[in-house]
């Protein structure tokens, strides 16, 4: 197992976060406001703003590896085809995760000023 203050500590731990919010959300009574569409939209989107730093810092921590000679295949591929394979993935997530910051920055903007009659009754 992994130290706590390890990389991957810190992702499974953000991924058990979005679990827990997907379970939470199971009921969309869960939302009780629209408001809470909203926060919960921008939220989603600060997380999706830090991938593509996290995503660099993975590419340049493979970078660093390869050029100490730290990484062999132990499957006997060759490394150069998956090290190239590897970057293209990152790339891809990257852009990805610009497109999703996009997308929930519009989802954030269209429910900003999106309410309810208080207090909110029969599910607006």
């Amino acid at each position: 197992m992994s130290e706590p203050t390890a990389p991957a500590h810190h992702a499974r731990t953000a991924a058990e976060s979005l679990l827990d919010l997907n379970v939470a959300t199971l009921n969309p009574d869960a939302y009780t406001y629209p408001g809470d569409v909203h926060t919960t939209a921008q939220a989603l989107k600060a997380m999706s703003e830090r991938l593509p730093q996290g995503l660099d810092q993975l590419g340049a921590a493979l970078d660093r590896h390869a050029a100490n000679g730290n990484i062999w295949m132990t499957d006997g591929r060759a490394l150069d085809p998956a090290l190239y394979a590897a970057r293209e993935a990152l790339v891809i997530a990257t852009v990805t995760a610009r497109t999703l910051t996009a997308a929930l920055a519009s989802l954030s903007e269209h429910t900003a000023s999106m309410g309810a009659p208080f207090p909110c009754e029969g599910g607006v």
